[in-house]
């Protein structure tokens, strides 16, 4: 006989209670409104019970008659923008918390919540203004420090983003976030062995980061590790098979293991997933020429530039190209071209055309 008495396990248990809980109470305060249309306090809770839900909408609307009730409470205001920022009407949500700071400057919360609306508008300096602010007021906010670490890193600085980022893992808070996070900060400064360092911390604390194999794929190809960069971008592509960017990086460390039939493989594989990936023709160009496929090295390179006519490297792969062929002229042009577009040995190529 088949046994329906099945459990849920113990999270979904769980959440499956909270959700009863929540709809109940929300239930039990709309009786309570209905009884007493003007109560602050219970519409207050039925959209803080909204908000916690995931129900935005209903909560801001509650949030509103609780404003219209008890006009310029800061703990609503702070509330209803949070719904805001969740509900991405950022700048409803700057209005909101503006509001909370002016009422009440000692609020940590709303300067963090104002410093994420900032960045998520693009006003990325006043963000890292806001968290310094909250970190000013509560020197011991390992969160201010953290997501200032992010804006710093949004704006390139990313020594700046480490310093923020150490500051909270002297005190044991994010550990395994904050070590990926400094990896990728590393990765960006191609101090690629610190990173791989930091992106085995990370995995050893949280193996579900997503993302990781792939970032520390792209670490060991930095560091010369080429097959432990294959094996890691593999485990990536096996968690996200539709990843473009995993097949293309494997399909260069698989080049630099000389496994060019792989390299290959993994360019097509990116182009089945991103056809217009000009990187993928690029390199798959590169592979062809060093087997002696010269046409199909040519057929590559054209097609990078179609696709993007202002992609350096495939001019530079088919001047080379190009003076193996003994087409000179052709060589010169895309010589050029690549110097032109920030491949400086491209003019250094072309005097050497010259000298011989």
């Amino acid at each position: 006989m088949k046994n329906n008495n099945f459990r849920l396990c113990s999270h979904s248990e769980q959440c499956w209670k909270q959700f009863i809980h929540s709809h109940f109470m929300i239930q039990y305060f709309s009786l309570i409104i209905l009884a007493c249309p003007n109560d602050f306090k219970t519409y207050f809770l039925r959209a803080n019970l909204k908000l916690h839900s995931g129900d935005t909408t209903g909560a801001i609307d509650d949030y509103d008659k609780s404003l219209e009730i008890k006009p310029g409470d800061a703990r609503v205001l702070q509330k209803r923008g949070l719904a805001k920022l969740l509900q991405g009407d950022f700048r409803g949500a700057l209005h909101d918390l503006d509001e909370v700071v002016k009422i009440d400057p000692g609020c940590i919360e709303a300067w963090l919540l104002l410093g994420i609306s900032l960045i998520e508008c693009g006003e990325v300096q006043d963000a890292i203004s806001n968290f310094s602010k909250a970190i000013e007021k509560d020197p011991e906010c390992w969160s201010a420090y953290f997501d200032r670490g992010i804006a710093k890193s949004i704006l390139g600085n990313s020594p700046g983003a480490i310093a923020d980022y150490n500051v909270v893992l002297e005190h044991g808070a994010y550990l395994a976030y904050v070590y990926y996070y400094i990896a990728l900060e590393e990765t960006a400064l191609e101090k690629f062995r610190e990173a791989v360092v930091h992106y085995d911390k990370a995995l050893e604390l949280d193996p579900t980061i997503t993302g990781i194999y792939h970032n520390r794929g792209v670490a060991n190809m930095g560091a010369y590790h080429y097959q432990e960069a294959v094996t890691d971008l593999d485990k990536a592509i096996a968690i996200n098979p539709k990843t473009a960017d995993a097949y293309y990086n494997r399909s260069l460390a698989k080049f630099e293991l000389t496994d060019y039939a792989g390299a290959i493989t993994d360019c097509e594989m990116t182009l089945m997933l991103k056809p217009d990936y000009v990187e993928a023709y690029a390199n798959i160009g590169t592979v062809k020429f060093e087997t002696g496929d010269y046409d199909g090295s040519m057929i590559a390179y054209d097609k990078a530039i179609e696709i993007d006519p202002k992609y350096p490297s495939a001019y530079y792969g088919r001047g080379v190209l190009n003076v193996i062929l003994g087409d000179y002229d052709q060589a010169r042009v895309d010589f050029q071209r690549a110097g032109e577009l920030g491949i400086k040995a491209g003019f250094k190529a072309i005097k050497e055309i010259e000298n011989d």
